[in-house]
C-alpha cells in the first residue's frame, strides 16, 4: 500500500524522528468478527480494506516520553453491486512510546500529531499486519497479509492557470 504525505508533513515527522526513539509497541485493544459463516466464504477471493480510524500523540514523562495511539480497522469481504459485504473485520489499537534521546528539541502540538499519524502508523504497520494474519486464520480463513506500507512524498500540485482574458479597452478607449 502506498501512502502519500506532503513534503512538509515528512520533514516534521522526521525531525522528531531524530529527537525520539521508538521504545515499546503494545496492542491495548483487539476485537474481531466473523459476520459470515466460514462456508459462505470458503471459495471467494476477498478483497480487503484497511481503515486507519486515528493517530494521536501525548506527551508523558515531563516530556520524556511521547505516547502515540494507533487505531485501525481491517474488513475482508466482497463487493456485490454497491454493497460491500464484510466476511471479516478486525479493528484494534496500538500505543507505541517514543523515549526523548534529544532534550533540546522542541515540538509544537500539531507536529506531534503529524508524527503519530506518519510514524506510528509506519512503526505499528508489521504489528497491524501480524495481527491480522493471525486472526483470520483464528477465524477459519487462510492467514492473509496485508500489503508492505510505503509512505512516500505527494506530488507537487501542479498550478493550473487561470484562463487570460484578452485586453479589452478601458473606459478611455486604452489597454
Amino acid at each position: 500500500m502506498i501512502r502519500l504525505e506532503s513534503p512538509r508533513d515528512l520533514q516534521k515527522a522526521g525531525a522528531i524522528s531524530r529527537a525520539f526513539t521508538l521504545q515499546d509497541a503494545c496492542l491495548v485493544r483487539l476485537d474481531a468478527i466473523r459476520p459470515v459463516p466460514m462456508a459462505e466464504a470458503a471459495s471467494v477471493q476477498l478483497e480487503t480494506q484497511f481503515d486507519e480510524k486515528s493517530s494521536r500523540a501525548v506527551v508523558l514523562d515531563s516530556g520524556n516520553v511521547l505516547r502515540v495511539t494507533v487505531e485501525f480497522g481491517v474488513r475482508a469481504g466482497l463487493t456485490k453491486g454497491t454493497d460491500f459485504v464484510t466476511y471479516v473485520q478486525v479493528e484494534g489499537a496500538f500505543e507505541l512510546d517514543y523515549r526523548r534521546f534529544d532534550a533540546r528539541a522542541q515540538f509544537e502540538d500539531t507536529d506531534r500529531q503529524v508524527f503519530a499519524r506518519i510514524n506510528g502508523v509506519h512503526n505499528a504497520w508489521p504489528y497491524i499486519r501480524e495481527v491480522v494474519a493471525n486472526l483470520f486464520g483464528r477465524l477459519g480463513y487462510p492467514p492473509f497479509t496485508l500489503e508492505s506500507l510505503v509512505i512516500v512524498p505527494a506530488p507537487a500540485p501542479t498550478v493550473e492557470s487561470a484562463p487570460v482574458a484578452p485586453n479589452r479597452p478601458t473606459a478611455a478607449g486604452r489597454n
